[in-house]
């Protein structure tokens, strides 16, 4: 996640097609990960689905919090 967002922001606005297509592929594959992480969490972690409810769901991917097990209060 970290470091996406750093390659993103590096980039920033002078960034080739190519260089803002690998970006975006990127994070689709991240966005992939985090929702297959989120379906196996329901199973062993219930609660979180009400802190993920409680919590607006930011447009970045790369924001996105993953409600760790060190996370949950």
């Amino acid at each position: 996640r970290r470091r996406l967002a750093a390659e993103a922001s590096k980039l920033g606005s002078d960034a080739t097609d190519s260089q803002q297509a690998k970006i975006q592929h990127n994070k689709n594959g991240l966005q992939r990960k985090v929702s297959n992480w989120r379906s196996i969490q329901l199973l062993y972690m219930p609660g979180v689905l009400r802190l993920q409810a409680s919590e607006d769901e930011p447009d970045d991917i790369t924001k996105v919090k993953l409600w760790l097990p060190s996370q949950v209060p």
